[in-house]
């Protein structure tokens, strides 16, 4: 009622004066604050997206993605003799240096699987877990990255032999 006025053009005391000039501050304040908080927004997305992702040439590597039909590829087997017959046939084309399969892309969220150490107790508030994606022989060098030690997956890192880890 104090904002409203009971009349056209009728003046407001200093009261009705005092509230509509506080209640305007306080719009300008908020607003204030929300730009602000948007440009943070804009800015870290802006460093999100322009972050550099470890591999040296990104400009150099393809990166594609499928998904295997179920029931044609329901075996680990079949869908690992897919995997061979694209990657030789990718390995044929001119120009193409070095080929790797993986279960996922670089710096994309990949899956999480839990692990105990043998020789320590297993954690009471809950599993460790750590994030891990699948990766065939040249994963690293196809990414221009090294090993600080030991090896890199090869041809003998296979289904029937031990599973190998790299950290």
């Amino acid at each position: 009622g104090v904002l409203k006025g009971d009349a056209r053009g009728s003046t407001h005391d200093r009261r009705g004066k005092r509230l509509a000039a506080v209640l305007v501050a306080g719009q300008m304040a908020l607003a204030i604050v929300l730009l602000s908080g948007a440009g943070v927004l804009v800015r870290s997305f802006v460093n999100i997206v322009s972050a550099e992702s470890g591999v040296p040439h990104p400009d150099t590597i393809l990166v594609g993605a499928m998904r295997l039909p179920s029931d044609k590829y329901w075996s680990g087997e079949a869908r690992r003799g897919y995997f061979d017959r694209i990657e030789a046939r990718l390995k044929a084309i001119p120009g193409v240096e070095a080929v790797s399969i993986a279960s996922t892309i670089p710096v994309k969220y990949t899956a999480v699987r839990t692990f105990e150490i043998e020789g320590r107790p297993r954690p009471t508030d809950g599993d460790v877990g750590v994030q891990f994606l699948s990766a065939g022989p040249n994963y690293f060098r196809v990414l221009g990255a090294s090993a600080t030690s030991g090896r890199d997956f090869d041809a003998r890192d296979h289904a029937p032999s031990l599973p190998v880890a790299i950290v």
